[in-house]
């Protein structure tokens, strides 16, 4: 019985594919309709954090929305989509980790400039090149 339902399913699957391809919404939608709670698990299992999931969540549908022309194989759907969810949680981590570090590093660059010398705008040229001339004797 579990796998007939699983050739049941696989089949909509399929049928459902082939006519989201062809560019019918309502087929895209009842995919979606069919996926977004098993989709939304995954993502929340993997990351345990359900801001991250909620990003890549939509991440994956935005993904999957315009590169579902690109799967060669309709049957080989939800695999796919799988692996499109797990790319997105990943691209959103790196997303976050990057901001991360460039926030530690505008931080720190923060906290050095605190000492620093402020150039105003009424500093001449050669008041620029002795600040410059002053600072790098200093390294």
């Amino acid at each position: 019985m579990l796998e007939e339902d699983t050739d049941m399913h696989v089949s909509e699957d399929v049928r459902l594919v082939r006519r989201a391809m062809r560019g019918d919404r309502d087929a895209f939608e009842e995919l979606a309709r069919l996926h977004v709670t098993r989709v939304y698990a995954l993502l929340v299992g993997l990351s345990r954090d359900r801001d991250v999931a909620d990003e890549a969540f939509q991440e994956t549908w935005l993904k999957v929305a315009n590169r579902l022309h690109a799967l060669r194989d309709p049957r080989a759907f939800r695999p796919w989509l799988y692996a499109v969810a797990r790319n997105a949680l990943r691209d959103v981590w790196r997303q976050r980790q990057t901001a991360e570090r460039r926030e530690a590093h505008d931080e720190e660059a923060a906290t050095s400039d605190a000492g620093a010398e402020v150039v105003t705008p009424d500093v001449t040229a050669s008041d620029v090149v002795t600040i410059v001339h002053v600072a790098l004797a200093r390294l």
